[in-house]
């Protein structure tokens, strides 16, 4: 009998890796539960986002930004115990971005709410995402006026992505041929070879395939835009910018990068397509591969 209890306490007793095993069930199920926290917010500002955009009077932005600052607090705490290295400054930087229109409702115009817009969406793609921000390289900052560079490279200072001013677009190409860059900024308007020109002959390098490259102009028409996306660039900020609206954009497309360059190595590695058969979209998600090559 006493041998009967025994077994039946052998049996009853919890194991030590089905102890770990609840651990780390429980910890998924709270990661997912903050993840899902994440996304909810992450939605309630793209909404506010979009209703910021169809506004008409100045003096409907401010209670709308008043309440994404609300939205940003409860994202920030979502996000903060499930990877506050990766994450904390992008979101920092948005908030800031947000803030600055706060205080100057004049600056609402489509160029900073697309650049949130670019944000949300990496945010909602990557909740979870282990790309951690000291894995970004150097910034050019492309510009043939000394005091847009200046005012570009002060922008950048602070953050992960060390800027590195060229005064023209050929100095540019020189530079970018000696190693790897997350993101490139570049002027439209300038001497001898223009940032359109410019985009085209760095989509040429073989280390920059894939860099994202963002224009900075003064020129706001729809043929520039158009031209922008025709020639590979991925955004095209109009002056006069904030600093944080440079920030946000250097983190979002930076970081976009680095998470579609791990998607792709690691669909490489696992042997499921070969070199250039996975096809990204803008988030870094795989959206289609080429069937053939890969067998």
């Amino acid at each position: 009998m006493n041998n009967g209890r025994a077994e039946q306490s052998d049996e009853t007793r919890v194991r030590p890796e089905d102890e770990t095993s609840n651990r780390q069930a429980s910890k998924a199920k709270a990661d997912g539960r903050q993840s899902g926290s994440a996304t909810a917010a992450i939605l309630k500002l793209s909404t506010s986002a979009r209703l910021l955009g169809k506004c008409n009077r100045r003096e409907d932005y401010e209670p709308i930004l008043k309440r994404m600052l609300g939205e940003m607090d409860v994202l920030m705490a979502s996000l903060a115990a499930e990877n506050p290295g990766a994450v904390n400054p992008l979101v920092s930087a948005l908030k800031e971005l947000i803030r600055d229109l706060c205080k100057a409702p004049e600056l609402v115009n489509p160029s900073p709410l697309r650049t949130i817009a670019h944000a949300l969406d990496f945010l909602r793609a990557s909740v979870g995402s282990r790309c951690h921000l000291d894995e970004l390289e150097r910034a050019p900052l492309v510009d043939d006026d000394l005091v847009c560079r200046s005012a570009l490279a002060v922008s950048l200072r602070g953050t992960a992505l060390a800027p590195t001013a060229c005064g023209s677009a050929r100095e540019a190409l020189e530079m970018l041929r000696t190693g790897a860059f997350d993101v490139i900024f570049t002027d439209v308007l300038m001497p001898e070879m223009d940032g359109f020109q410019f985009c085209r002959q760095v989509q040429d390098l073989p280390n920059c395939l894939g860099t994202p490259i963002i224009f900075v102009t003064c020129l706001t028409d729809s043929a520039t835009r158009s031209l922008s996306k025709f020639v590979g660039g991925c955004e095209l900020i109009t002056k006069p910018m904030t600093p944080s609206e440079m920030i946000l954009n250097a983190l979002t497309f930076g970081l976009k990068r680095r998470v579609a360059a791990a998607k792709t190595q690691t669909v490489r590695q696992e042997g499921l397509v070969s070199r250039d058969v996975a096809c990204l979209d803008e988030q870094g998600k795989v959206k289609s591969v080429n069937e053939e090559r890969a067998r």
